[in-house]
């Protein structure tokens, strides 16, 4: 892929609104020009380079025609710290959307989908070495141990690490990928959907991409919240979210006949990943049970 060099903007706009965000960065609505713009600031100086290297990648994907709002330019802030500014997209998460009980369109998530896994599936290089996802589940398991909230889940957790080191981890195509490919990073408008907050992750998959689905549509990691709250909502976000089921199916067959079966134990993996970061020991206790129940229906 080639590269174009991305224009460099001076940070000097007024009155940001700052959106909601996961991923540690900081998100502004922003005015430039008579257009409204995204701009997405490093959290500190040491998450410069991911950071840049997630614009970088944004910019590429949107270069091959994938649904991702546009880059704008990059710069680096008053405090040093690294941003990107994109095409601001004036619409709900298809999360947000289920939490709210009301319906997604998913021939417009299958479109969007299934144009990036073809250009993904062409990426496709041999196999990530499974040492790898050995590795990784050690190494989340060994940063739990440093986090108050999932402190009273250590003997859970250390049965959740064996159970997945049981499993076959070789096979899994090294490939290009959105790198974090969930219900919470796809927005729906009313002509498409676009897909955001694109990453440089561990590793690289189309396989892992639908997984990251599925750390939604089995895990329900999207509904976490109305769980937690014992929401009223939760059965009418439970059937919307059971209704994209059969696009994920139909995806991962059309991916790899091989990966369905192999589903359950990425989502399950992806869900894990997410210990280390909980700020609540109601939301590890929930992860946890999680991964049980999609490890034992798969």
């Amino acid at each position: 892929m080639h590269a174009q060099t991305a224009r460099r903007l001076e940070p000097a706009y007024d009155f940001p609104l700052e959106l909601k965000g996961h991923s540690g960065a900081r998100l502004e609505l922003r005015w430039l020009c008579g257009t409204s713009i995204v701009r997405k600031t490093a959290g500190t100086t040491e998450q410069n380079e991911r950071l840049l290297r997630q614009g970088e990648k944004q910019r590429r994907l949107t270069l091959f025609g994938l649904p991702l709002p546009r880059v704008i330019g990059e710069g680096r802030d008053g405090r040093d710290r690294a941003f990107f500014d994109m095409e601001y997209v004036p619409a709900p998460t298809v999360a947000a959307i289920l939490c709210e009980g009301r319906a997604v369109d998913p021939q417009s998530v299958a479109e969007a989908l299934r144009r990036c896994l073809a250009l993904f599936r062409l990426t496709r290089s041999g196999e990530l070495p499974d040492e790898g996802f050995h590795a990784k589940i050690d190494e989340v398991a060994g940063r739990c141990a440093g986090n108050a909230h999932t402190d009273l889940h250590r003997d859970a957790i250390a049965a959740t690490a064996v159970r997945l080191h049981g499993y076959a981890w070789n096979g899994i195509p090294a490939s290009l990928g959105h790198g974090d490919l969930t219900l919470e990073n796809m927005l729906q408008t009313p002509k498409q959907t676009v897909l955001i907050d694109c990453d440089c992750a561990w590793v690289s998959s189309d396989w892992l991409d639908l997984a990251k689905m599925g750390q939604d549509i089995l895990g329900h990691w999207c509904l976490r919240q109305l769980y937690l709250a014992g929401s009223p909502d939760l059965p009418t976000a439970l059937e919307r979210l059971a209704g994209l089921k059969p696009l994920l199916d139909e995806l991962a067959q059309e991916c790899d006949p091989a990966l369905p079966a192999r589903l359950p134990q990425l989502a399950a993996l992806h869900l894990l990943r997410t210990l280390p970061y909980v700020r609540d020991e109601k939301v590890a206790g929930f992860v946890l049970a999680r991964i049980s129940h999609v490890l034992s229906a798969g």
